[in-house]
């Protein structure tokens, strides 16, 4: 049988020596022997089994899904559903990834739109939402205020109030009505019985049946 060493085991499985180290350290890849001048030998095995670690990484199996399939690989009287039921856990994962992925991108591409690219990062819209949170894509993300719109806004502020000052000083104060003044009264008549319309008594000297 022929021995490769760790550089010509390397370039046949398509990976490098550093790889195959860390494989080694995980458990994935046992100890090679060893030559008396120390270099590691490895085998044909070693090759195939490099080889099916990297294309299980490559098809997103984590290391300790790796060790499962190794196990399963090592043992071929195992039934072939559980190797149905490890790759079909990881379409689920990769499921779950693909729609967490396709809502980060959703709320990047709102914040994209929220900015223009104008101005400075002081008023970037992008900038300020990650300080605050991560919005949703439902989210309608809002351009803080530049210092000149700031300005603007606090003079129209300044200038509302200013009025509603003046209005509370120029509203009218309407006369009380004295205890000696009935409430029905008409404006210059102390008569509430008169019927005159206008009143023109002032005070109102006639009687129910002299008011025209």
């Amino acid at each position: 049988m022929k021995a490769f060493k760790a550089g010509e085991l390397a370039k046949q499985a398509h990976v490098n020596v550093e790889t195959l180290r860390y494989y080694e350290r995980e458990g994935l890849l046992p100890e090679p022997a060893r030559t008396e001048a120390g270099y590691r030998l490895y085998g044909q095995d070693d090759v195939q089994r490099v080889r099916f670690i990297k294309h299980a990484q490559e098809l997103g199996f984590s290391l300790k899904e790796v060790r499962e399939l190794l196990a399963l690989r090592l043992d071929d009287s195992r039934p072939a559903s559980e190797v149905r039921h490890l790759t079909a856990q990881k379409i689920e994962q990769i499921e779950a990834k693909i729609q967490s992925l396709q809502s980060m991108k959703a709320i990047l591409e709102t914040l994209v739109q929220a900015c223009t690219g104008e101005g400075d990062v002081a008023h970037c819209p992008i900038m300020h939402c990650l300080e605050q949170r991560i919005p949703d894509k439902q989210t309608t993300i809002k351009r803080p205020p530049n210092k000149k719109e700031t300005m603007t806004m606090n003079a129209i502020q300044a200038t509302t109030q200013n009025n509603q000052q003046e209005n509370r000083h120029n509203k009218p104060v309407h006369p009380e009505i004295t205890s000696s003044q009935s409430p029905d009264a008409k404006p210059g008549c102390g008569n509430p019985s008169c019927t005159c319309n206008p009143c023109t008594c002032d005070p109102c000297l006639c009687g129910p049946e002299d008011c025209h």
